[in-house]
């Protein structure tokens, strides 16, 4: 059996069968990476419901 062989997804696009590929969730990530996260979830929220409070 051929390890190589290229076999295609639910969406229809060819993938190599043979990736050894992690989802994002496992991958490993820093307190930096996690703050930076952290941040921008903040500033979503301030943008989302502050600006329409302070507006409103």
């Amino acid at each position: 059996m051929d390890d190589n062989l290229t076999t295609t997804t639910g969406g229809g696009l060819a993938s190599n069968a043979a990736d050894d590929r992690e989802t994002a969730p496992m991958s490993p990530f820093s307190a930096r990476a996690a703050g930076i996260g952290f941040a921008v979830l903040v500033v979503g929220l301030v943008v989302v419901f502050g600006i329409p409070v302070v507006l409103g």
